[in-house]
């Protein structure tokens, strides 16, 4: 920011006048361009976990026998589907959409910074775009080798990390940037925060449901099984040193 050295007693009120706004107009204009930089950086950045979430739950969509799993995926998908849609209200180059190419295999756009933020944060923001495409793809292949329950508690994992990391960015970048991207910054973290309760819930719950099973399984969870399948009379019978007692 510009500093002005204190006029001399010389300089009229009128000088001292025009100086002063002289002076305030260079750092607003400044402040704004360096607002809407912002604004477009991170936005394509919010973008870039979008098209990751989405990517991972449809599928789990397609992989999981869970009718809860499912629900979660397919509100995520929802959700960050909407998000990414208002982010290009704002800024349409934060487009994250796949293409064809000669290899057949998906890629985003690289949308062209260089006019607008600057070959330095253009370079960035490919950088930023790789490092993702490069953590989905190890994600596929990670979830690729699991099955059944194993690859829903695989996923679930998986968001809880990935939901709060990006809770913890949405954090970092609020109050930055133009009004428009904070509200959807705000709107962001209510549902981040929201998956990431909801499948730290449902893990929770598939973690208990598999030690339940496992017990079942041992010796002693076999003896239990039976007991407890035997007529109220007997099931209420306590075998101590092999005689037969029934609580008074």
């Amino acid at each position: 920011m510009r500093v002005l050295k204190a006029p001399s007693l010389a300089i009229s009120l009128l000088a001292v006048a025009a100086i002063s706004a002289s002076a305030q107009d260079a750092p607003r204009q400044q402040d704004a361009d360096i607002s809407q930089e912002l604004t477009r950086y991170f936005a394509k950045t919010l973008a870039l976990a979008n098209h990751d979430e989405i990517a991972l739950s449809k599928i789990a969509l397609d992989r999981t026998q869970n009718a809860d799993l499912k629900q979660l995926a397919q509100t995520i998908v929802d959700d960050h589907s909407r998000l990414n849609h208002q982010l290009l209200q704002i800024v349409p180059s934060a487009s994250t959409a796949s293409r064809d190419t000669p290899s057949g295999k998906g890629e985003r756009k690289t949308a062209d910074f260089d006019s607008q933020c600057g070959q330095a944060l253009a370079r960035i923001c490919e950088i930023n775009r790789q490092a993702a495409e490069n953590q989905l793809q190890q994600s596929r292949i990670m979830l690729g080798d699991y099955q059944g329950q194993d690859f829903d508690m695989a996923f679930l994992s998986m968001q809880i990390g990935d939901h709060s990391w990006l809770l913890a960015e949405l954090q970092a970048i609020t109050g930055v940037g133009t009004s428009g991207f904070q509200q959807i910054v705000q709107e962001t973290m209510q549902k981040v925060q929201k998956h990431k309760q909801l499948a730290t819930s449902l893990a929770k719950r598939l973690e208990d449901d598999r030690r339940t099973a496992d017990r079942r399984q041992t010796p002693l969870g076999l003896i239990d099984g039976a007991w407890s399948a035997l007529p109220a009379p007997f099931s209420k019978r306590i075998l101590v040193c092999g005689r037969a007692l029934v609580p008074r």
